[in-house]
């Protein structure tokens, strides 16, 4: 189970049980440890003359169907974030 904080797309999806990310093993009981892996947020139209943002709601939703679609490709690409 994973907790996504709207506050943010980086280092928003915070682990709430032992996760694997690559060789290392991870417990949400470690306070301030969120993973970052989120599409482009800016994108350039089709006649590039304008950038567009994706609004961080649909980052959000991203991110879980990532993680619902392939948790471990998920976690391979995730930057691991240490707050203190």
């Amino acid at each position: 189970m994973y907790e996504i904080r709207r506050n943010n797309v980086v280092g928003n999806v915070i682990p709430q049980q032992r996760v694997r990310v690559g060789s290392v093993w991870t417990s949400a009981a470690r306070a301030g440890v969120g993973l970052c892996a989120h599409p482009a947020m800016v994108c350039v139209s089709r006649d590039g003359l304008r950038r567009e943002e994706l609004p961080p709601t649909d980052a959000h939703i991203a991110q879980i169907l990532a993680i619902k679609a392939d948790e471990k490709g998920f976690l391979r690409i995730a930057n691991i974030y240490s707050y203190y």
